[in-house]
């Protein structure tokens, strides 16, 4: 019963995932008539894409699963079901923060083009709850793992960096690129040219300043968070097995 009820979130979150993506794209290459090519590697630089992409390809990976002969070895990884819920939960939190920060601060993120009601429905999709879904996901279906913090930090840890430094090298090769070619008016236009070069303004590298900052803030952040949902993910263990050993006594 649990696995079909397994099986049917994955099918639930993996839907949702690849209908938003391929719709949002869609729906603005299309109505502002964008240069194909040009818009992906635009809407592939946003984080919360990524890892968007980054959940349903784990979803996938485990419907693959399910599936008779069929062994992926991926599926089986502890490891990188807890990436995946790091990069959601940054998501997610991210998000959150940047929303707070804009209605203290009185800043506009919301960009003037597009539909209004579309912008929010897909961005709180993608922001908020394909990344809960998945929260969801681990607390329902996952069979908790302890994960050895000593031998997590010697061993494992680094890959969790691998992901955030090639995003990191991908939007600064794209800047680069973006600064050489001749401008793309039509995005230029739709981007309103804030994010035309980069998706976040510390990203920049013409301005060092942010550039160090965002780095040294991105290294600490992920250690600290990385930290954080080991300890969270013992935790709900070790309640359990304190809650079994009380059944017994």
């Amino acid at each position: 019963m649990k696995q079909k009820a397994k099986f049917s979130f994955l099918i639930l979150f993996c839907g949702l995932e690849f209908a938003v993506l391929l719709s949002s794209f869609l729906y603005y290459v299309l109505t502002y008539k964008l240069n194909v090519a040009n818009y992906f590697f635009y809407f592939i630089s946003w984080w919360s894409v990524q890892t968007d992409v980054v959940i349903l390809l784990f979803g996938l990976i485990n419907l693959l699963a399910f599936l008779p002969k069929i062994k992926v070895k991926l599926a089986d990884s502890y490891g990188f079901m807890l990436y995946v819920l790091f990069a959601a939960i940054l998501t997610m939190l991210f998000f959150t923060v940047s929303i707070i920060v804009g209605v203290i601060t009185k800043v506009n993120f919301v960009p003037k083009n597009g539909h209004l009601g579309l912008y929010w429905f897909f961005t709180i999709v993608q922001h908020w709850l394909c990344p809960i879904l998945f929260i969801i996901y681990y607390a329902l279906f996952v069979e908790k793992q302890t994960v050895n913090a000593k031998n997590f930090y010697r061993h494992t840890l680094y890959k969790f960096y691998l992901h955030p430094l090639l995003y990191t090298i991908l939007i600064a090769i794209r800047q680069a690129v973006l600064l050489i070619l001749p401008l793309d008016n039509q995005l230029w236009a739709f981007t309103e040219g804030i994010n035309y070069y980069v998706p976040y303004f510390f990203q920049d590298f013409r301005h060092p300043e942010y550039y160090i900052l965002y780095l040294v803030t991105l290294a600490i952040m992920l250690f600290f968070l990385i930290s954080i949902i080991i300890r969270i993910n013992n935790l709900i263990i070790l309640k359990k097995e304190l809650n079994n050993r009380n059944l017994i006594n």
